[in-house]
């Protein structure tokens, strides 16, 4: 009788988002930052917000 390898069974799951980023700086010193995020699928609810630290700066490059 011929032997048969043991195979484990694994579940791999690949993840891929894509989603719309909008990031307002309300300017000095920092407080009024918010930041907007979307999925463009229509499923997937977005959340936007506030941000409560750091002083986010929008630069054009």
């Amino acid at each position: 009788m011929k032997k048969r390898p043991n195979l484990a069974a694994a579940a791999v799951v690949a993840l891929l988002a894509v989603f719309v980023m909008t990031v307002t700086d309300a300017g000095e010193p920092g407080g009024g930052d918010r930041l907007r995020m979307v999925f463009p699928d229509g499923q997937s609810p977005g959340v936007s917000g506030l941000l409560s630290g750091g002083n986010h700066q929008a630069h054009s490059d």
